[in-house]
């Protein structure tokens, strides 16, 4: 068995099946090479090379494992030729009973490995989406950790089954364009104590390594505004007949305005103590009011845009003209259908959001192609963003997810697709806007400053699949689902995996259509959440909610926006739980700052003698 070592790590290959072993200190961690052979293998002190072979992947793949100049084990592998399906190596880590899987889906969670029910697992997930927000599978085993983290994870996945009842995690590389294309990197990073934190430290030193790391201390020197959105509330207010105009079938709807209703909101916010906000604006009649906004309240003014959606010309007509005239993207994006559009490998062109029609079926739009979407954000959004006053701008799936075109005229990898939304980013803040966008993956965290989406774990909400149309829908508890109920606001299973890597580095907010109100008992349980993670709430209400919502959200603006306006700039150094059944716990920053959470229907004594009453936070600054 050729074995590397350096210090208290090794590395050990079993070149019968190809597995390998990781050793840190006491701790071992194999991963179960996946069914390949591993040929031709050599051992020079520095590395080992080896030939990987299966019958059930047609390519030969050069592998060489070796310790990288940060010490931790490192794998390489190179091939070409078309590459028709994944390849899935170096395996699954082979899991223990008793270990946490560590998910990066929103903020994160962990679960047990051998939890029987845990329902926001697909069978697959890309790298850098909606549902896997990070280039990483890790795993903790008591106070020891392991994690496998691809230097790009863009044209990588994960895949999950269940063997002997425990849960089974592995790395899918998959093709670029139908071919290996380049050189894939993984890196392993392990340890045997720290336990979460420990691990979060790893991963974050692992990126900024690469130069993956941009914090928001770092894109304030562009935008001096950004301390604006340091502890700030968002808002969406919604006109009250938004559902229907947006998704009904009235030839005839209209849209009454809320321009002035938005900036009432804002003045009363203002007025009742609210010192910062982030005013969402979404339709163009509503624009009017992003300037009277900033001079009349300091707050920020978003306006909401897209670059995706591009509505066909066979759609076109049965789409309302008010829809199209006030959703006032659709008309940028429409125009240029089909020389733009997006192709899938097959050459049919790729699908996006669904309309519905005047004739109630819904339809599918197609999607621009990101090749273009740096020259469109540099001829449409600056002059428009000028004209009324808008100090931030929110891109809709832009932060989230990459595509490849196989359009012969403007073809696009997944990695280029990164890069040229990530110009479009930079075109923001070259004009002093401060960028935002729904999710906010990974790959685009060094582009943007604000993520909307993070706090709320996509599987996890209410209807998910419709809550992207359910902006203002209030739930009432009949409504719940098992799913929602079971996990999304369970202190037991939720983790602050992203924060304790990324907190420095934008601002992350629930989702619109499962906002801190869309369930009015549990606000003050999501407000727990924003304290402990150091984050805003995010607010999403029709204009006549207002009145009946105000009170509770003025007290919940103050209250889960305080440990945000404290921390905003700084890193999350520990996260740790103080009760055995993980229901007291505690955050610490940078600078000092500590939250401690009692999410438990019982007191809970600390440390220095104080009692922490139920369903409580204490926020402590560092004298």
């Amino acid at each position: 068995m050729p074995e590397l070592m350096r210090n208290d790590s090794k590395i050990r290959l079993n070149t019968t099946d190809a597995s390998i072993e990781i050793v840190r200190g006491s701790s071992v961690f194999c991963f179960s090479g996946n069914g390949f052979a591993a040929g031709d293998a050599e051992c020079d002190g520095e590395r080992i090379r080896y030939l990987l072979s299966s019958p059930h992947f047609p390519l030969a793949v050069c592998a060489v494992l070796r310790f990288a100049a940060d010490g931790n084990p490192e794998l390489r592998l190179s091939a070409e030729g078309a590459m028709p399906q994944a390849f899935e190596y170096p395996g699954a880590l082979i899991p223990k009973k008793g270990d946490l899987a560590l998910i990066p889906a929103g903020e994160g969670f962990a679960f047990p490995v051998d939890e029987p029910f845990i329902p926001i697992l697909p069978e697959s997930a890309w790298m850098g989406s909606q549902t896997w927000h990070m280039a990483l599978i890790a795993s903790l085993r008591g106070d020891a950790w392991i994690a496998l983290a691809p230097e790009e994870g863009v044209d990588a996945s994960v895949r999950h089954e269940r063997k002997e009842e425990l849960l089974h995690t592995q790395l899918c590389w998959q093709a670029q364009r139908g071919s290996w294309g380049y050189e894939r990197v993984v890196r392993f990073l392990a340890g045997d104590a720290g336990g979460l934190t420990g691990l979060c430290g790893a991963y974050r030193a692992f990126r900024e390594a690469l130069g993956q790391v941009v914090t928001l201390q770092e894109k304030r020197k562009k935008l001096p505004k950004l301390d604006r959105l340091i502890g700030a509330p968002d808002l969406w207010i919604w006109p009250d007949n938004y559902e229907n105009f947006m998704y009904g079938t009235d030839d005839n709807a209209e849209l009454k305005p809320a321009a002035s209703d938005i900036l009432r909101i804002a003045e009363e916010l203002k007025a009742g103590g609210c010192g910062k906000a982030l005013m969402g604006i979404f339709f163009a009649g509503d624009q009017d009011a992003a300037r009277d906004i900033a001079e009349r309240t300091g707050f920020l003014a978003s306006k909401y845009d897209n670059m995706e959606d591009e509505l066909p010309g066979a759609v076109a007509p049965l789409i309302s003209p008010a829809r199209i005239r006030e959703c006032d993207y659709t008309e940028r994006r429409m125009k240029y259908w089909p020389r733009d559009t997006m192709r899938d490998a097959d050459g049919g062109f790729t699908g996006a959001w669904a309309l519905r029609g005047r004739d109630g079926v819904m339809h599918a739009q197609n999607r621009t192609c990101p090749y273009f979407v740096e020259e469109y954000t540099r001829a449409e959004v600056p002059a428009a963003a000028h004209r009324y006053g808008f100090d931030a701008w929110f891109f809709d799936v832009m932060g989230c997810g990459s595509s490849e075109c196989a359009s012969p005229e403007h073809p696009l990898t997944r990695r280029e697709c990164v890069r040229n939304r990530r110009a479009a980013f930079r075109v923001l803040a070259d004009n002093g806007l401060i960028s935002g966008t729904e999710e906010g993956s990974e790959p685009y965290l060094s582009s943007f400053c604000y993520c909307e989406g993070k706090m709320s774990p996509a599987l996890y909400r209410i209807n998910y699949r419709e809550s992207g149309r359910r902006k203002a829908h209030l739930y009432t508890p009949e409504e719940h689902e098992r799913v929602f109920d079971a996990f999304m606001l369970n202190p037991r299973y939720r983790i602050p995996l992203w924060e304790l890597v990324y907190h420095d580095c934008a601002v992350s907010y629930w989702y619109w259509g499962d906002s801190s109100n869309c369930c009015p008992e549990l606000l003050p349980l999501r407000d727990l959440f924003n304290s402990l993670y150091g984050q805003p709430p995010l607010y999403s209400f029709h204009v006549s909610d207002w009145e009946r919502l105000k009170g509770r959200l003025l007290e919940s603006a103050a209250h889960a926006s305080r440990s945000a306006e404290l921390t905003g700039y700084e890193r999350m150094v520990s996260f740790e739980y103080l009760s055995c059944d993980r229901l007291v716990q505690r955050t610490t920053f940078a600078n000092g700052v500590s939250v401690t959470v009692n999410f438990s229907e019982k007191e809970f004594c600390l440390e220095s003698g104080q009692t922490l009453p139920p369903l409580m936070d204490l926020i402590e600054e560092k004298t």
